[in-house]
């Protein structure tokens, strides 16, 4: 089996609330691959730490190594 292209562009945009401030919420739209219409996530978080877990998680899957489908 060949293996799955990799990713050639990817994004993440993060969307931050203040009031006062106090972040309220984060609104976190990621893909890994802009060429597939589907692959788009969205989370809504609240907190710093998440932000950063998501930005973590997220550049880690895309610097993750090509598996064979």
């Amino acid at each position: 089996m060949a293996a799955a292209p990799k990713t050639t562009s990817a994004v993440m945009l993060v969307r931050i609330w203040l009031e006062d401030g106090e972040l309220v919420r984060a609104r976190i739209t990621e893909s890994l691959d802009l060429s597939d219409d589907g692959d788009e996530i969205v989370h809504v978080v609240g907190t710093a730490s998440e932000i950063e877990h998501r930005v973590h998680s997220w550049l880690e899957q895309l610097s993750a190594p090509v598996t064979p489908r």
